[in-house]
């Protein structure tokens, strides 16, 4: 199944998809990955914002935080701002 994938992208489907989940359908495989991909992406930026405004809440720095985590302070103050339409109800 996987003699058409390189080394990284064999490690990246084994990863987002472990082997006991895969059909042996390497493009179905591929797909499923790359929505698992997408969600933990989602998931990741959500919860990132939420832990870097709380840290924020607590430094009351964006510079410090930048000391802190060495995320860039401007970064960080985009991450932890939710874009217009998407705070949660």
């Amino acid at each position: 199944m996987n003699e058409q994938l390189t080394p990284e992208e064999l490690e990246a489907l084994n990863e987002l998809l472990p082997p006991g989940r895969q059909t042996g359908d390497l493009r179905e495989d591929l797909a499923e990955a790359a929505r698992t991909a997408m969600r933990r992406r989602i998931d990741n930026s959500r919860w990132g914002g939420a832990v870097i405004a709380a840290l924020h809440r607590d430094l009351q720095s964006w510079r410090q935080l930048e000391e802190v985590t060495g995320i860039p302070h401007a970064t960080a103050r985009r991450w932890a701002t939710p874009p217009p339409g998407t705070e949660a109800s």
